[in-house]
């Protein structure tokens, strides 16, 4: 069943993702979008090596049981469910320039799996609130 307790907005989840990647800052990094809406972030190690990381919500169907037992009625709801995307370049590289884009690639997944694993029904605790406060009174 849906837990409703565990959902977060689509504007909370891009906070909380916004949040993450400000904790975990991969050198390069420059958001391209958010606040509020989908977030796109670019990171650029020098001209051949770059990537994107792209959060952004897509409706997905789902039944939902409205009572108990195996015969129960089930009703059709729409849930938002993050979608999170990695794009990179690709071009020819050296060695060192091969080893340099691979390090940021792994850098940039673990850091994309990591807000996936937060995202996934999370709800938006006390902590990153107060992170996010934060953030937002600075950028003023």
């Amino acid at each position: 069943m849906l837990n409703a307790e565990r959902l977060i907005s689509e504007s909370d989840a891009y906070d909380l993702a916004l949040v993450i990647l400000l904790a975990h800052p991969v050198a390069g990094a420059r958001p391209i979008s958010g606040a509020g809406g989908p977030l796109h972030v670019e990171f650029q190690r020098g001209s051949a090596i770059g990537c994107s990381l792209s959060i952004s919500f897509g409706a997905m169907r789902r039944e939902e049981a409205r009572g108990a037992g195996r015969h129960a009625p089930t009703e059709t709801v729409l849930v938002q469910q993050p979608r999170i995307e990695i794009c990179w370049s690709s071009t020819g590289r050296s060695v060192a320039t091969a080893t340099a884009a691979i390090a940021l690639y792994r850098e940039v997944t673990e850091l994309a799996a990591l807000i996936a694993a937060r995202l996934e029904g999370e709800t938006i605790g006390v902590r990153e609130r107060a992170l996010v406060a934060k953030a937002e009174e600075a950028s003023r």
